[in-house]
């Protein structure tokens, strides 16, 4: 038993040397072919390099060109916005200026609608106490009695109120 025992795992000790072996085989393939690989690695990096100087060469050729261009842009939009900006500033002078003088055409009839209106407000001021006055002298004569004030006060009222509502 331990003969058939020492014999399985001999056996299974040389199909795992076996199954080594291949493996040793196909890294060896691999490490061929990954050598072979970096060769041509070596000349792609060749190849790389001087694709990458020429690459700069461009970048730097384009980006002299390129700021070149763009100062000669600069340089013209700085010119037209100049001629732009001093034109927009005598169109909306004109307009200003016209507004002022409109400005002050404006001032003198709200000066002159205000000594109106003051006017108006002295008047109202005035009929209103001469009013009160009245009323006041004509109840002390006897003439108006109180509840004769309540009733015109009242119509008065319906009077103002019908007139704001038209």
């Amino acid at each position: 038993m331990k003969e058939g025992y020492l014999q399985k795992k001999i056996a299974e000790f040389s199909e795992k040397l076996q199954d080594f072996n291949h493996r040793l085989n196909m890294a060896e393939t691999e490490f061929d072919r990954y050598q072979t690989d970096l060769g041509n690695f070596k000349e792609l990096l060749k190849k790389l390099k001087h694709i990458e100087e020429f690459q700069q060469n461009s970048v730097d050729r384009l980006s002299r060109e390129g700021k070149r261009l763009i100062d000669d842009q600069i340089t013209r939009l700085k010119e037209n916005a100049e001629k732009e900006i001093v034109k927009q500033i005598d169109i909306h002078s004109k307009t200003m200026q016209k507004i002022l003088k409109q400005l002050k055409e404006d001032e003198g009839l709200f000066k002159s609608s205000l000594e109106d209106l003051d006017s108006f407000r002295d008047d109202i001021y005035f009929y209103k106490e001469f009013q009160r006055l009245f009323i006041l002298k004509l109840i002390n004569k006897g003439i108006l009695n109180n509840r004769e004030l309540s009733e015109i006060e009242l119509r008065a009222k319906k009077r103002v109120k019908s007139k704001k509502d038209e």
